[in-house]
C-alpha cells in the first residue's frame, strides 16, 4: 500500500494557516448552530471534474495532516482485503473494531490471509478512529462555545464503553479539544463519572 500526503492535493489553501483556521471556525459554528449556513475559504484553483466539491477538499486539508493521512481509492486498488471485497464486510460493530485494534481478534480477523492485510486494516481502521475523535472533539468545543461562561471554566464529563475502551479514541479525543479550549482561553478539566448518566437522569428525578 502507497501512503499519500494531502500535500497532493492541489493546490491547497492560498493561505494554509488562516484558511484553515478560517474553515475551522466556520465548521465549529454550523456543528453548534445546526442549519446554519456557512461560507468555506475558496481554492485558489479550479478542482477537475469528478474531484470532490470545495467544501469536502477545505474540510480534508483543515482536519487532516501528517497523523491522520487521507485514506485515497487507490488502497482499495492494492488489494487491502484480497479474497472478499470491502463492501462485504458490514455490520460491523464498535466492539468489533476495538478488539481487532487492540489485539488482532475478532470477526475482522478472519478477513485477513497476509501480514500485510492486517497491517492496512489496522491502519485504515485506526485512520478512521482519529477522524471519529476529531469530529466529537470539535462537537464537544462546540458545545462549550455555546455554553460560554465569563470566567471561561470548565468541567466536562465524558463517559461510555467506547470513549474508554476504542484504542486511540480517548487520547486523541483530549488532545484535539483541550487545544482547542486552551487557545481560545478556556480552563477546562475533562472528567469521567461512572453511570454518570443514570445518575444524573436520578439527580434530575429527584429535583422536581
Amino acid at each position: 500500500m502507497t501512503a499519500h500526503s494531502i500535500s497532493g492535493i492541489v493546490p491547497g489553501f492560498a493561505n494554509p494557516v488562516d484558511d484553515a483556521q478560517a474553515v475551522f471556525r466556520a465548521v465549529l459554528q454550523a456543528f453548534s448552530r445546526p442549519g446554519m449556513v456557512v461560507c468555506l475559504p475558496t481554492l485558489p484553483h479550479p478542482l477537475a471534474e469528478g474531484d470532490m466539491p470545495q467544501g469536502m477538499v477545505a474540510l480534508a486539508l483543515t482536519l487532516c495532516d501528517n497523523d491522520t493521512p487521507l485514506w485515497l481509492d487507490a488502497a482499495a486498488d492494492e488489494g487491502v482485503f484480497r479474497t472478499r471485497g470491502v463492501k462485504e464486510i458490514t455490520g460491523l460493530t464498535t466492539k468489533d473494531v476495538s478488539e481487532y485494534l487492540f489485539d488482532g481478534s475478532g470477526i475482522i480477523e478472519e478477513y485477513m490471509l497476509t501480514d500485510e492485510d492486517e497491517q492496512n486494516a489496522k491502519e485504515l481502521l485506526q485512520n478512521i478512529v482519529l477522524r471519529a475523535a476529531r469530529v466529537a472533539a470539535l462537537q464537544m468545543a462546540a458545545i462549550a462555545e455555546k455554553a460560554y461562561k465569563a470566567n471561561k471554566k470548565l468541567c466536562m464529563v465524558l463517559e461510555g464503553t467506547t470513549y474508554q475502551k476504542m484504542p486511540g479514541l480517548k487520547e486523541e479525543l483530549h488532545k484535539v479539544l483541550l487545544e482547542y479550549l486552551e487557545s481560545r482561553g478556556y480552563q477546562a478539566d475533562i472528567i469521567s463519572v461512572e453511570h454518570a448518566v443514570l445518575k444524573g437522569c436520578a439527580i434530575a428525578g429527584l429535583s422536581r
